[in-house]
This record gives C-alpha cells, structure tokens and sequence, in this order.
C-alpha cells in the first residue's frame, strides 16, 4: 500500500504538467462541415497508428476557410474511403484547433500528380497565396461522419 502511494506521489506532478496551459493551449472540440480538397500525405503503420494530411474546405459558424487537417487514427483502424473523397462528398467532423502545426501556403506539400488532389484549384489557390497561413485542426477520428443533404 505504501508502495501505491509512494508511485502516485510520483505520478501526480505528470499529469498536473500536461494539463498546465504553459505547455498546452486550451482548446475545445469544433464541429465543422468539411469538404476534403486534397491529400497532402498518408503514414499508414499497423505497429504505429495512422496519420493522413489533408488540405480541406471547412465550414466553421463564422465562415469558410482553407485548413490543414490531421487525422490520427489506430494502426487497425480505416481510413475515410478513397470514394467519398473522390466525390467531395461532405463529411461532419470534430476538430480540435492546434496552433502549433500551422503552416503557410507554400510550405503545404502537394503530390507532384493529381491522383490525390480532388478540387484542381487548390493547387492554383495556394500557389496564390503564398505566404498565407494555414490554420491546423486535428481530427477526432471516431466522430466523422457524413453530411446529411
């Protein structure tokens, strides 16, 4: 027992740290209409997790904008089927903003072909824009879902 209380004596100044604002910015779930434009990458490890990229139209209560979205995910789970990007189908998701993995247009990587870009002017959009941001949002994977029409 004393054992138990030794550990979380030392396990308690852990988890005060990771919640202290000086290290993490309080954020809250935002649940937007997304519209995926493209594919920026894709890490796929079973051992590891998941990570796709993706350069999206999302549609927050205070207007559209052109966000990167970083979808992580188990290395057992799936990814959102090629068939409803290829579509542009709308999907509902919950994002949480994250600052820190902003980046500006012309850092934003892009394939050299057009197989994983499916809104053909969003290459041209952030070729004209180069210096502008691009907010980051992580994706609560578990929690998108279709639009409904």
């Amino acid at each position: 027992m004393t054992r138990l209380l030794a550990a979380l004596a030392l396990l308690l100044p852990l988890g005060l740290a990771a919640q202290n604002p000086v290290f993490v910015t309080p954020t809250k779930n935002v649940v937007a209409k997304v519209s995926i434009m493209a594919i920026s990458t894709s890490i796929h490890q079973a051992f590891a997790g998941n990570q796709d990229t993706y350069l999206a139209d999302v549609a927050l209560k205070d207007g559209h904008q052109t966000a990167r979205l970083i979808d992580r995910y188990s290395g057992n789970g799936d990814p959102i089927r090629r068939s409803i990007l290829t579509d542009r189908k709308q999907l509902v998701m919950h994002l949480i903003r994250k600052p820190s993995c902003d980046i500006v247009s012309s850092s934003f990587f892009l394939g050299r072909t057009d197989y994983d870009v499916f809104d053909t002017a969003s290459r041209l959009a952030l070729s004209q824009t180069p210096d502008a941001v691009i907010p980051c949002y992580l994706v609560v994977h578990d929690q998108t879902k279709l639009a409904k029409n």
